[in-house]
């Protein structure tokens, strides 16, 4: 059956961003049209249909996509857009609400971000997507930090090993998430259209642990070809990142966004895609080009504060900064920590901005636990970091460990009350110092933590000459549970 679709991308102020999606049609639409109540929307960059990098032997393409671009009609306005391609394609309806100009004063509302990662389809038995869309409050913006696929789950799946074969087995976990809607499964579909969207990703992008090889998982492994040494799967799923969370025409994913909203400078930068298997290269974590990005923010935020005009930082990836580097780094899960040249650049970087009494916020996800905490510099003994994990919407099955878990859940039951979320694991400690001792948590230690699957609103509200940020986790059950909330914490840069 053929589909078509759209959701909204996170783009630049006062413009609305859309990636269109048409599937199972033997050729791309040569036009599409756009209208809001009736009235023809133009794009000012017209999107050129690409095929989704996932073809079969002896077939043409049957899957595209295109991003397309339109002069919003102010800020913060909602558009209600109907889409059309002819071809026997229903329409596709649906609400995008523009960029605010700026973070609003507390007693008018604040700028929201919706933070989610960590997705597997295989376990979610509420429909995260539809769950996210009917959030009562509606974020300006949403920030899904990594893990939208799990394309090594589940653990015991064969993958096929050719490579138009291995790219349409990948593609179809693709699009059991951003088809969920149309094809009656759950999945990611309504989430993915809640507001507009950036997706970072992190190594279930293409496995555990990339680009560390897996033993215990076919396909992992780089194979010799008569054009040399390739990753058949870490080329495809490269490739279908860019198509499918992403989009456009360039065929390489960009690793790096930026975004200002004033007084917040946000970067979003993708750690995994180009991550290299070697922690002392110099681009073992992200290519020239972004850190050069990262460097640029920092030096921004340090420039706006010396003209008077103080900024909070924003930085966003797929892993914690506060994790110390792991002892199985290659076979379990390599922390930024291990990559010891950019992770201390990374780290430097900070110290820098927290000595000139800069605030940042750090939004991640990964680590399959909820938390917030603050650290201090070291050297002023001012807090200057806030890390913000969420952390998983749905829960990735672990065989033989979970089957153990469920059954000391029964056990517990029989003396006492059984948990609610007996698969996942609580909440770490904040450590004492991280990044070299750059960095002190602030106490208490143990911060505010939660356990199970969530997604969190990150808030932020202009206060006298400061900004308040509050963090509210939203447990993801049916029926709805009531969610909780870490903060107002007070971001001021002196």
């Amino acid at each position: 059956m053929a589909y078509l679709m759209a959701r909204p991308l996170l783009g630049a102020l006062n413009e609305i961003k859309l990636w269109v999606g048409v599937f199972g049609v033997a050729n791309a639409p040569t036009t599409v049209d756009f209208s809001i109540d009736s009235v023809p929307f133009v794009p000012k960059v017209a999107g050129v249909f690409s095929p989704i990098r996932d073809r079969e032997a002896g077939r043409p393409h049957s899957n595209y996509q295109a991003v397309f671009t339109f002069q919003a009609r102010g800020f913060s306005q909602e558009h209600r857009i109907r889409i059309s391609a002819g071809g026997g394609l229903e329409p596709y309806f649906l609400r995008v609400t523009s960029l605010p100009a700026s973070v609003p004063e507390r007693l008018k509302g604040s700028f929201k971000i919706l933070l989610a990662s960590c997705y597997c389809s295989v376990t979610d038995g509420v429909d995260v997507g539809r769950f996210i869309q009917g959030l009562k409050v509606k974020p300006d913006m949403a920030l899904f930090a990594g893990d939208q696929v799990y394309l090594d789950a589940p653990a015991w799946e064969h993958l096929p090993q050719t490579e138009d074969a291995l790219r349409q087995a990948l593609s179809d976990k693709y699009r059991r998430n951003w088809l969920s809607e149309m094809t009656g499964g759950v999945g990611l579909q309504q989430g993915l259209s809640k507001a507009p969207a950036y997706c970072l990703p992190d190594d279930h992008e293409f496995w555990n642990n990339y680009p560390w090889s897996q033993f215990w998982k076919d396909g992992t492994q780089t194979a010799p070809t008569p054009s040399g040494a390739v990753n058949l799967w870490a080329e495809a799923a490269r490739d279908l990142y860019a198509d499918y969370q992403q989009g456009g025409t360039d065929p390489a994913a960009k690793t790096s966004f930026r975004l200002d909203i004033e007084p917040l400078s946000m970067l979003f930068l993708d750690m995994r895609s180009q991550r290299l298997a070697d922690f002392k290269h110099p681009q073992g974590l992200m290519p020239a080009q972004a850190e050069a990005d990262f460097k640029s923010w920092a030096n921004g935020l340090i420039n706006s504060q010396q003209k008077g005009q103080p900024r909070i930082g924003v930085l966003a990836s797929g892993q914690t900064l506060s994790a110390s580097a792991a002892f199985l780094d290659e076979i379990g899960d390599a922390e930024l920590a291990n990559y010891e040249t950019q992770y201390r650049m990374i780290i430097d970087t900070l110290d820098l901005l927290g000595q000139h009494g800069i605030q940042v916020v750090f939004l991640t996800g990964d680590v399959h636990w909820s938390r917030v905490m603050q650290a201090s510099n070291t050297k002023t003994s001012r807090t200057c970091l806030t890390e913000v994990i969420c952390s998983p919407t749905s829960l990735v099955p672990t065989p033989v460990v979970d089957q153990l878990k469920k059954a000391g859940n029964v056990l517990r039951g029989v003396i006492g009350n059984r948990q609610q979320w007996p698969l996942h694991a609580d909440p770490e400690d904040a450590p004492a110092f991280f990044g070299g001792k750059a960095f002190r948590s602030v106490e208490p230690v143990r911060p505010q933590g939660w356990r199970g699957n969530h997604v969190a609103l990150v808030e932020f509200a202009r206060s006298g000459f400061g900004v308040e940020l509050k963090v509210t986790y939203y447990p993801i059950t049916a029926p709805p549970t009531p969610e909780s909330s870490a903060g107002p914490f007070t971001l001021l840069n002196a």
